[in-house]
């Protein structure tokens, strides 16, 4: 390893993540992702050049609306330069390998040892917190973490660089720092502030006057700052207009942040569910699909709806302990001290950060997150537990500190003798003194300590079954999981005795000298098999051919999809469906539909599956169509008004559609019958979502209904009405005399014509559609106003036979023009600014040549001296 420690590493690498994910590599297995589902990405992959090009546009959910900038960061540029087979199959552990070797880097650049590099780089391979995260769609926090890895490489001192190679040392690391935000968007703010830190306190612990300090610090941040912004300037505007500007309740003024504080505390980290930091599966594991829940701790319990997590947060008991070294050894003063004076304070300062992130991850569980709340931009970021992103890779420095010191301590010593090494263990513990007697009795106490706290746990195991009955969890699955939490803490216990007898042996000498490989082999096969065998959970995947399988109800409405939306709930965001009570399949069905058959087959639903920041104009259409009780007349005047065409439920309904949205009248009318059963191929009864499909059947338990009511996607009015107030607008329509289908609403005035009331109809034909742009026909006999049924915003362009023309907001939410008399062609355009993107592209060129650059000069010093 001394000759080639890089290519011993990533050999490594390839092979633990090559086998965790070796599924990766059969046709036709995608993984599984909740946030970032194959469906979605395939949604967007024929346009994602042009999104990255040109901005984004969501189309599929609700009534559109801006989406985040395609970034030139790194999961991004997975998507763009592979497409979504390819991101789903190889996202998450590329970008897992990609922290890993960041992380390594970061190693190196503090002087460490090829074991001090490589194992931390493996640990952060398989780090519980970022591999579920990655698992479950998220691996842009893993690269986040990454990117923030190498800010902090490039923030370390360098002995004897000065001037001019400071100063583009400290713009490399603001450039990675933008990166971080790029990727992380609120992640990589908490990393940003803590790499500010970590500038700040390189600066104030070198030996200098105060005054001298006190300016390198501020010119290294300000540098740093400057740079940061500068690459990640796409991301920032992104983030300003799409998840603060126009977003409800995000208001600086005092009644907007305090209604804000649940909404943002939201998924804060219970303090008892610490322990999972070191005994991974105590609460059990993450829910995968509803009916499949496994765990029963409180992370999510807290949220609006209650949205249980369960992801892991496993840091690796080898980790935990060697980190717990590296504090305890930095502040010792008896025995021989294996770290600089530079190396200690560094150690305390990941330590602070260990604690103050992990206080900050309690959020309204603890007081400290009010101080956070506090600050300007901070106060609109949700998730407390995000700042364990920052707990895990703090903990990870200090296992590669604490990795280095015991080899400087014990391996990196002359061999002493061939003395067994049960002799080393009774001769280390008969003459250690100072730390190392206070060491040799740590190990000793953790040891028993796990493993009475093992049998004591499992005389509970009864109990911990009836209590997890009154979770909701009864039966021979409370006991199931009361048997898994005991095995789980059994097997902590195990580790703990492994890890504790292995550190011994190398405490003792028995690894000094030439024996160092095998220390190194035995760590790295110890930590490897317990996160590997902890996060195995987590790693799934499945057949995308079957899961997107196409059937009967997705083939009919995937025909001229633009022209239609579709239901499946009583309103976008309530969870229940058309459907028996008893019945579990369909919800669960639709639930699967929703999110991956609909927008893969661009199949447009008014039914919001995700959907935490809602701009200011759909929470006032969202909240203002809420229904009453029994009397879901606002929600059919809302199907109405955006263009909703079809209805999916249970057979027999349309009578009810009918009578509580259609008001009594026959509004709703079935067009397709269908049942639920399993696909060609399906084997014995183990039946999951991928093996359902709908079968057509005139009498079946299920219907698709049409909504004769509904509004077309582009409709030609010669009637409108003019109201500026936006809660007199709706208001308006939400009036049962207002007849949407003969007068449209306009929210400011047009300049010529007036409306007409007897004009004959008009025509709207849509020629071409695409997600960011609309070309419509118009053949009428008077001046009229075009109504396209998709959401206004102000980046969207219009032209009539080629001529700009004034964009109307109208009916509160949707995108209007006024139109002359005779036949015209109307073209809407999305076409945002793009001057951010050249401003990060222009960014990264420049952080690329500086990397070069310091990396030349860096050899011609080597080979200059």
């Amino acid at each position: 390893m001394k000759k080639s420690p890089m290519l011993w590493f990533l050999g490594c690498l390839l092979v633990v993540l090559g086998f965790l994910f070796r599924e990766s590599l059969v046709p036709g297995m995608a993984a599984f992702a909740n946030d970032a589902p194959l469906g979605l990405m395939q949604a967007y992959s024929d346009v994602r050049w042009d999104y990255f090009l040109s901005g984004s546009w969501l189309h599929n959910v609700w009534i559109g609306g801006p989406a985040l900038s395609t970034l030139p960061n790194f999961s991004h540029g997975l998507y763009l330069l592979g497409g979504a087979i390819f991101f789903a199959k190889f996202a998450a552990v590329l970008s897992m390998a990609f922290a890993a070797v960041c992380l390594w880097f970061f190693c190196r650049r503090q002087g460490f040892n090829g074991v001090a590099s490589a194992l931390p780089g493996l640990a952060m391979a398989l780090n519980g917190n970022l591999l579920s995260h990655a698992t479950w769609g998220l691996g842009s926090r893993a690269a986040t973490v990454g990117f923030a890895a190498l800010a902090l490489a490039a923030a370390t001192p360098v002995a004897g660089r000065r001037g001019w190679r400071v100063l583009a040392q400290m713009a490399l690391a603001g450039f990675a720092t933008g990166m971080t935000v790029m990727e992380g968007a609120d992640v990589g703010a908490f990393f940003s502030v803590l790499i500010a830190a970590y500038v700040v306190y390189n600066a104030w612990i070198e030996p200098s006057p105060w005054s001298q300090r006190l300016t390198r610090s501020a010119v290294q941040l300000g540098v740093v700052v400057f740079t940061a912004f500068w690459i990640s300037a796409l991301a920032l505007t992104s983030l300003v207009w799409t998840q603060i500007k126009g977003v409800a309740g995000m208001s600086e003024d005092p009644a907007a942040r305090d209604e804000r504080w649940e909404f943002v505390t939201g998924w804060s980290f219970p303090k008892l569910e610490v322990v999972r930091l070191a005994i991974p599966g105590i609460m059990g594991v993450r829910s995968i699909s509803p009916g499949e829940e496994m765990y029963w701790g409180n992370v999510g319990s807290d949220g609006s709806p209650p949205r249980f997590n369960g992801g892991s947060e496993y840091a690796g008991v080898l980790v935990l302990i060697v980190a717990g070294f590296a504090l305890a050894r930095s502040l010792a003063r008896t025995g021989r001290q294996p770290y600089t004076r530079p190396e200690r304070q560094r150690i305390w300062f990941w330590g602070g950060v260990t604690a103050v992130s992990l206080l900050l991850s309690f959020g309204h569980y603890g007081p400290l997150y009010r101080l956070v709340f506090a600050l300007p931009y901070f106060s609109t970021i949700r998730i407390p537990m995000k700042w364990l992103h920052v707990t895990h890779l703090a903990l990870l420095i200090l296992f590669a500190y604490g990795l280095q010191g015991l080899w400087r301590l014990y391996v990196e010593v002359p061999e002493s003798g061939s003395r067994g090494w049960t002799d080393r263990l009774r001769h280390w513990w008969q003459t250690s003194a100072g730390f190392e007697k206070a060491w040799a009795w740590s190990l000793v106490g953790l040891v028993g300590a796990a493993a009475a706290f093992a049998l004591i746990y499992a005389s509970y195991g009864p109990s911990l079954a009836d209590y997890l009955g009154t979770l909701g969890f009864q039966g021979a699955a409370g006991k199931a999981m009361a048997a898994y939490s005991v095995h789980e803490v059994i097997l902590f216990a195990l580790w703990v005795a492994v890890c504790g007898l292995l550190l011994a042996l190398i405490a003792s000498g028995r690894f000094a000298g030439s024996w160092g490989g095998w220390a190194a082999a035995l760590l790295g096969l110890v930590l490897v098999v317990d996160l590997g065998r902890a996060m195995s959970p987590y790693v799934l995947f499945f057949n995308y051919t079957r899961r997107y399988e196409p059937n009967a109800v997705t083939e009919f409405l995937r025909q001229k999809s633009w022209e239609h939306r579709v239901v499946a709930r009583p309103h976008p965001q309530f969870r229940s469906t058309f459907s028996n009570p008893n019945d579990g399949n369909w919800p669960a069905v639709h639930n699967q539909w929703l999110e991956n058959q609909f927008p893969f087959n661009q199949i447009q639903t008014l039914d919001i599956w995700q959907m935490p920041r809602q701009p200011e104009l759909d929470k006032a259409m969202l909240t203002g169509f809420a229904p009453a009780a029994d009397n879901l007349s606002l929600v059919g005047r809302l199907w109405d008004l955006t263009n909703v065409r079809y209805v999916l439920g249970a057979r027999g309904i349309e009578a009810e559609l009918d009578r509580l949205v259609g008001q009594g009248k026959p509004i709703f009318k079935p067009v397709m019958g269908f049942d639920l059963a399993s696909k060609a191929g399906t084997k014995g009864n183990a039946v999951t979502l991928d093996d359902i499909t709908a079968v057509p059947n005139s009498t079946g338990q299920y219907a698709l209904f049409e909504n004769t009511r509904a509004l077309p996607r582009a409709a030609w009015f010669s009637r409108w009405e003019t109201q500026t107030n936006d809660t007199a607008v709706l208001e308006r329509l939400k009036d049962p005399a207002f007849d949407p289908a003969q007068t449209v609403v306009l929210s400011s005035p047009v300049s010529t014509a007036e409306p007409t009331t007897n004009a004959p109809a008009g025509q709207a034909s849509i020629l071409k559609w695409g997600p960011k742009g609309w070309v419509i026909e118009t053949v009428a006999p008077t001046a009229g106003v075009l109504l396209l049924n998709d959401r206004w915003h102000p980046d969207w362009r219009v032209t009539v036979d080629g001529q700009p023309a004034e964009l109307l907001r109208a009916n509160l939410v949707m995108r209007a023009v006024q139109v002359p008399a005779g036949k015209h062609t109307v073209e809407f355009r999305y076409q945002p600014s793009m001057t951010m993107l050249w401003v990060t592209l222009s960014a990264l060129v420049v952080a690329l040549g500086l990397g070069v650059w310091l990396t030349v000069a860096g050899r011609s010093s080597k080979s200059g001296s």
